[in-house]
């Protein structure tokens, strides 16, 4: 049971850790495309420089599903150890996997 809420409680760091990465490289293309812009770039370059935004601005949807998926599953785990049998929570996660 501690690894696994070891392992539970790292992924939501992680997924909060990625989701603060994803948000700064929004930003930090943004200012990338406008400095290209201002510098008269070529349009080639920052047509590719948008979609490298466009990638990283759908990463942060999906990362806070994945961050609310992780926080339900630690919840659930959690719930389960604290507030019911041990054997309703080991047939409750060999049911889901």
């Amino acid at each position: 049971m501690d690894k696994k809420l070891r392992i539970k409680v790292s992924t939501v760091k992680r997924l909060h850790n990625d989701l603060k990465m994803y948000e700064q490289e929004v930003v930090d293309e943004n200012n990338r495309i406008d400095k290209m812009k201002e510098d008269g770039k070529d349009e080639y370059d920052i047509k590719k420089a948008k979609e490298v935004l466009g990638e990283s601005e759908m990463m942060v949807p999906d990362t806070k599903r994945r961050i609310q998926t992780a926080k339900d599953d630690l919840e659930q785990f959690m719930v389960c150890f604290l507030s019911i049998p041990l054997i309703s929570c080991f047939f409750f996660f060999f049911l889901i996997g």
